[in-house]
């Protein structure tokens, strides 16, 4: 049992870093200055179930930016839970060059 055991930590700790790598290719990728900036008006919502769900941007232009609860500002989830269209300006970026997730870095309700 022991050498069963010892077997399984030591797989644990060879394949921890490959897990961990490929969770985090969402969040890889230039930050600003280099990567561009969202300037732009819209909604937030979480159109999926569950606290997992990924909270989404839909500007005001058609672009859609996704975030996740666990990296998004509690006062996102407020919004999400409200249910109603509240316009909101942001600003912020997105990595994995346009195709991760979208930070919030400063905004104000409009």
């Amino acid at each position: 049992m022991i050498s069963y055991l010892l077997r399984f930590s030591v797989l644990l700790l060879v394949l921890a870093p490959f897990v961990e790598y490929r969770s985090s290719l969402n969040f890889a990728g230039m930050i600003p200055p280099a990567a561009p900036l969202v300037k732009d008006v819209g909604v937030f919502s979480q159109p999926g179930i569950g606290r997992n769900a990924p909270i989404v941007f839909g500007a005001d232009t058609g672009a859609k930016y996704y975030t996740w609860p666990a990296v998004a500002p509690y006062v996102l989830n407020g919004l999400v839970v409200l249910r109603a269209a509240v316009k909101v300006y942001v600003e912020g970026f997105v990595l994995n060059d346009g195709h991760g997730s979208f930070y919030h870095s400063t905004g104000e309700v409009a």
